[in-house]
């Protein structure tokens, strides 16, 4: 069994690719430290992240993930325990949410602008989870 977190926000101002690089990197060397997998998408100014690992270690993560000033409105989805690990390979995946070959795994083409993280609805969540599972089964692999 592993602790799946899953949560989404806005940030708080344009990102640029250097930017997105760097929060990577420090992530991907942190979460490897940690014992901590997830995966991070990014698309139009918001955050969809899904963090793997130990319970309170995903928690402490999260509470300082929380107090990050590059976003706001940070809600959780999604949060407990599964059977196993989608990202268990991958310290911190990314994934650039741009082509519609991408979002077109959602069946909605403009799923990723039609919300706010503080209203996201119960449906969205839900193809959002089911987003992510793709991504991990038919898209990403470890490098």
């Amino acid at each position: 069994m592993v602790y799946r977190l899953v949560y989404i926000s806005k940030a708080n101002r344009h990102l640029d690719d250097r930017e997105l690089d760097q929060i990577l990197s420090v992530s991907r060397i942190n979460n490897s430290r940690k014992e901590i997998g997830g995966l991070l998408l990014f698309h139009e100014g918001k955050f969809f992240q899904v963090l793997e690992g130990e319970e309170s270690r995903v928690e402490r993560l999260y509470d300082d993930i929380a107090q990050d000033p590059r976003h706001y409105t940070i809600k959780r989805l999604q949060a407990g325990q599964v059977d196993k690990p989608l990202f268990g390979d991958w310290s911190m995946a990314y994934v650039p949410i741009s082509s519609e070959e991408k979002r077109s795994l959602l069946g909605e083409g403009d799923f990723f602008t039609s919300f706010s993280p503080s209203n996201i609805s119960d449906e969205q969540t839900k193809s959002l989870t089911e987003f992510i599972e793709n991504m991990a089964r038919s898209m990403l692999r470890p490098r």
